[in-house]
């Protein structure tokens, strides 16, 4: 496999995370709206079977990014086990690049808000009221 075959592999991957993060925000926003309009009303067990239904997916998500993390790890230690002279000026880039601070902290806050979501929508799904009138109705 060629540097450029792995630079582009490490950029599909960064990509992949994007549309899946994108997802993951997506159904907890779906979620969360379903919440404030009508699932605050409906019984317990249906609201678990929600959280279920919600978590099976939010697991499938998380499964998928870990994959593609994978993935990335093997192709960046690929690059990494290239002599420094050997490596192009974009391939040493990744791999200096992949231990910077940015990248790093943008991982960890990556995992958190999976995370957060998934207690967000646990909160509103059990413990969350509307104040003040019912939520949904017309103002």
């Amino acid at each position: 496999m060629t540097q450029a075959e792995i630079v582009t592999l490490i950029q599909n991957v960064h990509e992949q995370y994007a549309a899946l993060f994108a997802q993951a925000l997506t159904v907890s926003f779906a979620v969360i709206v379903a919440t404030y309009y009508f699932l605050h009303r409906t019984s317990a067990r249906f609201r678990v079977a929600v959280l279920f239904t919600y978590l099976v997916g939010m697991l499938s998500v998380t499964g998928q990014m870990l994959q593609q993390a994978n993935l990335k790890r093997l192709a960046l230690r690929t690059l990494e086990a290239l002599p420094g002279g050997d490596r192009s000026g974009v391939a040493q880039g990744i791999v200096d690049l992949q231990g910077s601070w940015l990248f790093r902290g943008t991982g960890v806050l990556q995992n958190a808000s999976l995370w957060m979501l998934v207690g967000i929508v646990a909160y509103m799904l059990f413990w969350w009221r509307p104040v003040g009138g019912k939520a949904g109705d017309a103002q």
